[in-house]
């Protein structure tokens, strides 16, 4: 159901922004799993946004328990991984989806990973990371 998409192209003739759209991509999906943990309290309950999350989590569990890390790119588990650990995601991810266990293993690159053709490099996290925004 899954097997084209986009965490699965070759990237091997990739440019940044081919990058960032697949970072667009994992932030859309990756906010399927819930409010981040350190939102949770800090969130209202009957706030827009908390209804926004509520409507959104969930939405596609299927396709996070399909995701096969052995068909991707080290690149893009890494980006992931990192994803999810700026977020506080990681634990709640692979607590939900045994499948995602294996980004806990994901190496560091050899090179940074670059989202922009003049990053700006306002993301500490991800600047320290080696993924420039």
């Amino acid at each position: 159901m899954h097997d084209d998409a986009l965490y699965y192209a070759d990237q091997s003739d990739w440019s940044p922004l081919d990058y960032q759209g697949l970072w667009r991509y994992l932030n859309r999906l990756f906010q399927t799993l819930g409010p981040a943990p350190s939102k949770t309290n800090a969130i209202d309950p009957a706030s827009l946004s908390a209804q926004i999350q509520a409507r959104r989590t969930g939405r596609r569990d299927d396709e996070l328990a399909a995701m096969d890390l052995n068909r991707m790119s080290h690149e893009t588990t890494y980006l992931m991984k990192h994803m999810l650990i700026r977020t506080g995601r990681l634990e709640m991810a692979t607590r939900r989806f045994p499948n995602l266990a294996g980004l806990h293993e994901v190496g560091e690159l050899e090179r940074p990973l670059y989202l922009d053709d003049q990053p700006t490099f306002v993301h500490d996290y991800y600047t320290r990371v080696g993924i420039y925004l």
